[in-house]
């Protein structure tokens, strides 16, 4: 199971079931993950093309083998054939909830309860390993301590979700220096870049409508 999207499904869960965000942007963040998780490997990069706008740029894999992780698998298959880096998020964002959520599931993490029409219904279970995160990541954003690649990523897209406070369960009043420090993190690499791109357009639509 890729770590970064473990943690960032956890973190995204509220108490009582359910996402903190809508299911679209949680779709978008998890996408994000996976696709960080095959960068970080070693299984995609992106073909700048300066000639070109950003969102058209391509994305193509150096590796001739997929990943052995079943799930790294699965999105590898989905986005190698040179498209560009939005088709490749929404692509992978088709799939990613239940390719994590039900990895989850097996593992007891999460329980999931079936809806026909609104979808499953997903509940935290192992709340131990939500307040780990929530410990190990608050001291970070609070006070602005350097990140590793991991906690970079995690923080980028649940702030990119809108959801950074509510995930490491800090009060309303803290939300400015949670603010700041996740403008301290610098600017995202790409897969993370697309995902919060997608979310913030998504709900520019919806103001704009």
């Amino acid at each position: 199971m890729p770590r970064v999207a473990d943690d960032l499904a956890v973190l995204m869960l509220r108490d009582n079931g359910g996402w903190r965000c809508t299911g679209a942007d949680a779709a978008d963040v998890l996408a994000g993950a996976l696709i960080a998780e095959l960068v970080a490997e070693g299984f995609l990069d992106r073909r700048a093309d300066p000639d070109d706008f950003w969102s058209r740029q391509r994305v193509h894999s150096p590796a001739v083998e997929p990943p052995t992780d079943p799930i790294l698998a699965r999105v590898w298959d989905l986005v190698t054939g040179g498209k560009g880096a939005q088709a490749v998020q929404r692509q992978v964002a088709k799939e990613s909830r239940t390719l994590v959520m039900d990895a989850l599931a097996r593992r007891e993490v999460v329980s999931t309860t079936p809806r026909p029409v609104l979808g499953p219904r997903h509940t935290l279970l192992d709340i131990d390993h939500r307040d780990r995160l929530r410990a190990e990541l608050t001291p970070i954003v609070v006070e602005q301590r350097e990140p590793d690649e991991r906690q970079r990523t995690i923080i980028q897209l649940l702030n990119g979700a809108v959801i950074l406070r509510q995930a490491l369960g800090l009060s309303f009043s803290e939300g400015l220096a949670v603010q700041r420090g996740a403008r301290q993190l610098g600017k995202p690499v790409w897969p993370e870049k697309t995902a919060i791109d997608l979310m913030v357009g998504r709900r520019a639509a919806v103001l704009s409508s």
